[in-house]
């Protein structure tokens, strides 16, 4: 399993997920600004969330964990992003 953190202009920043299973549901936790969402996995075992903009996050290490209703965890760490807005 593996996440990404993308850069959308328009509305800000996307989690990205792949390799969980089919239909699962996960929460995606975004740690540095607290905030949560959910979704379900598609048929490939990929997922997208948007997380809008993440500007309480410049000051310190961005963590973002995503977890399934069967088992499947992925955290992605990025540390002192210098720019997110």
């Amino acid at each position: 399993m593996s996440l990404a953190l993308e850069h959308e202009p328009q509305t800000g920043f996307a989690v990205t997920g792949e390799g969980f299973l089919p239909g699962e549901r996960v929460t995606v936790l975004v740690k540095t600004i607290g905030e949560a969402r959910q979704t379900v996995v598609d048929q490939e075992g990929g997922f997208r969330v948007e997380i809008g903009p993440l500007a309480g996050a410049a000051g310190g290490s961005l963590w973002i964990t995503a977890t399934g209703d069967r088992g499947s965890c992925a955290t992605l760490v990025l540390p002192r992003p210098s720019r997110l807005h």
